[in-house]
């Protein structure tokens, strides 16, 4: 069986083989990736329901911090904004509700998403109380101001003349007097705003009763003067509307402060709930996790089972083939061209590949013997190339030394040697360059001996003819005197 199978597997192309074989891989992996899939969603599931819980956590943190903004300064852009948090707190937990597997879930994500609405709902009446306050600090500080309005004019008008000195003594004492209560009176004012409780106001109400008492004693000391009446009847007013404002502003602080800690503990308690449903979450996706963890191990193992059988296989069949093959890729690459390719009658691609290398081996033997006759003719050229060049150097030096014998010889016929000759053989055809010399000068000789003699010649007829004209006048003169013998002998006859 084993070998029928290692047959089928060897005389079929690779492709083949690698197909038969890595199919059930193939298969291992698509059921891996399949159930990876599978549990990625439902992990994924479970972390979305995750993140939408933490997410909702975030929502209500976010507006628990609004919250706690709104109740340090009230304005109305927060207010807004903290509106609009809660707003986005119920969307989160409404997102939240399509993830919920239990009831227990839903019951939270409900009770929560309630206690947003209706604290979105009190943030309208905590607003109003706000403004409320705000309204009567802005009495009080109107009031205030008008009492120091008042003490300033009171001021004015209690210039007493200073006839009148037990009067003025009294006025003035009781000035001093307003003048402190007043200024404790904002003292104890600022000290209330700052922290309001019953202390804080007792002290308030006290120094505007005290301020109202000695308002009274100024109207008893100046009866008669209309506008010191008008100015205390109208300060005395004025404290009595401000002791109501303070009573309404501690009353007021209390119900905001009242009605801020209950939107508090409202919030806390939708914390709470959105804890307990984000805990739930994260315990379904723990138990996700673990399912997909312990499904993905054992398709992993399945997988890899199938592809060590699989590797096996395909290493059982193409592993000799390919040693033998690469055996002799080695043996060629070492320059063993004589040994044979083995796997060259295989119809795989193996085969394909022993027989490229078996016609590179080939190749690579017929490079030899063309580099190899390819040097042989490099070698006579290069040999040529040598005798060329010795050659070319002989006749040089041959050039050379019938160049030197001839200037030898010229030189020497410049300084008026007639006789010079070259002696020495000159090689090959420069040697007739000699002969020609040497003929020339033989020549040049024989004329230079004619010129001499015919020099010679004429230099004896000319001493010929010196001796004859001197012969000539020798005889001239003896002419001459026969003549003059003969002109004295006619002279003397006749």
């Amino acid at each position: 069986m084993s070998i029928h199978f290692d047959f089928l597997l060897l005389r079929g192309p690779i492709r083949t083989k690698i197909f038969c074989l890595l199919t059930p891989i193939l298969i291992g992996i698509a059921g891996l990736s399949l159930v990876n899939y599978l549990s990625g969603n439902m992990l994924n599931t479970q972390l979305a329901s995750s993140s939408s819980g933490m997410v909702t956590l975030s929502a209500i943190k976010q507006a628990q911090d609004g919250m706690n903004s709104f109740l340090l300064e009230a304005t109305e852009a927060k207010r807004d904004a903290l509106k609009a948090l809660l707003a986005d707190q119920s969307a989160k937990i409404s997102t939240s509700l399509s993830f919920a597997q239990e009831q227990d879930e839903r019951q939270s994500l409900v009770a929560a998403g309630t206690i947003a609405e209706e604290v979105s709902r009190t943030i309208d009446g905590l607003w109003d109380m706000h403004s409320d306050e705000r309204k009567l600090r802005e009495g009080i500080s109107s009031d205030l101001a008008t009492l120091s309005d008042v003490q300033s004019k009171l001021q004015t008008y209690l210039n007493i003349p200073a006839d009148q000195a037990a009067a003025q003594a009294a006025t003035a004492e009781t000035l001093n007097k307003i003048n402190s209560m007043n200024y404790e009176l904002r003292i104890a004012a600022s000290d209330f705003l700052g922290g309001m409780n019953d202390d804080t106001l007792k002290k308030v109400k006290g120094r505007l009763k005290g301020l109202g008492f000695y308002l009274g004693k100024v109207k008893e000391q100046h009866a008669a003067n209309g506008p010191i009446q008008e100015l205390a009847s109208k300060a005395i007013d004025v404290i009595g509307g401000t002791s109501e404002r303070f009573d309404q502003l501690l009353v007021k602080v209390g119900e905001r402060d009242a009605a801020f800690k209950a939107a508090s503990a409202s919030m806390n308690d939708a914390w709470n709930k959105i804890l307990l449903f984000a805990d739930i979450q994260r315990g379904h996706a723990s138990a996700a996790q673990d399912q997909a963890q312990t499904i993905s191990l054992v398709t992993t193992v399945i997988a890899l089972l199938f592809g060590c059988v699989a590797g096996y296989l395909l290493l059982r069949t193409i592993k000799s083939p390919i040693e033998a093959l690469t055996a002799s890729m080695k043996a060629v690459a070492s320059g063993k061209l004589d040994e044979k390719i083995g796997s060259v009658e295989t119809r795989d691609e193996i085969g394909e590949m022993a027989r490229a290398l078996d016609v590179f081996r080939h190749n690579a033997l017929e490079k030899i013997r063309v580099e190899n006759e390819a040097e042989q003719s490099r070698s006579l050229a290069r040999q040529q190339r040598q005798e060329d060049d010795l050659r070319k150097t002989r006749d040089a030096a041959a050039i050379s030394n019938a160049v030197e014998a001839v200037a030898s010889g010229l030189h020497k016929l410049a300084s008026g040697d007639l006789t010079v000759t070259i002696g020495r053989p000159l090689d090959g055809e420069l040697d007739q360059l000699r002969q020609d010399f040497n003929a020339s000068m033989l020549h040049l000789q024989a004329t230079m001996r004619q010129i001499r003699d015919n020099v010679e010649m004429i230099q004896g007829n000319g001493n010929q003819m010196a001796e004859a004209a001197e012969d000539l006048a020798k005889r001239t003169e003896q002419q001459a005197a026969s003549l003059e013998e003969t002109a004295a002998a006619v002279d003397e006859i006749t």
